[in-house]
Parts: structure tokens; sequence; C-alpha cells
């Protein structure tokens, strides 16, 4: 499946993750494995600076996968940019 397939937009979020420091290696693992998911950065306290590019409802799985990986105390969008798909054909 294409980016932005379900949807006729693609999102772009950047966001802050707080999780608990001791849990904030594993936090990233899970983070990574969500499709569109990149981690940029990761501080000694747990803040995880992440970035999520997907298309549609797409967005709102993530988010809400985010949000609920054990260890994460807060998810905080800081950016979001919506861009319509343009048809190729």
């Amino acid at each position: 499946m294409r980016l932005g397939e379900r949807g006729d937009a693609v999102n772009i979020a950047g966001l802050l993750i707080q999780a608990r420091k001791q849990r904030a290696r594993r936090v990233r693992e899970c983070i990574e494995r969500i499709p569109g998911a990149e981690v940029h950065a990761v501080t000694a306290d747990g803040r995880l600076v992440v970035t999520v590019e997907a298309g549609g409802e797409d967005m709102a799985r993530a988010l809400d996968r985010l949000s609920g990986i054990e260890g994460v105390c807060a998810t905080t969008l800081v950016y979001h940019h919506s861009e319509p798909i343009e048809d190729d054909t």
C-alpha cells in the first residue's frame, strides 16, 4: 500500500514523547516498528523526538499506538502538516 492510499492527504506530525527513563530504550524500539514513525533523538531523562508520516486514518492509528506503548507517560503533538496527494495518472 502506498503512503496516503487510504485518504486523500499525506499527514506529517512531529511529536515529543515523554517516557519513563528506564523504559526509553524499549519505547524507542516499539516506535520504530510503527510504519511511518521515526525517532530522531532520545534524551537521558526519557524524552523522544518523533515524526510520523501517514495518510488518512493511518495517522490516527499511529498516534493511538504511540500513546498506548507501555512506559509512555505523555505524547505531545508539536507540529502537524497535511498535504493533498496528487494523482499521477
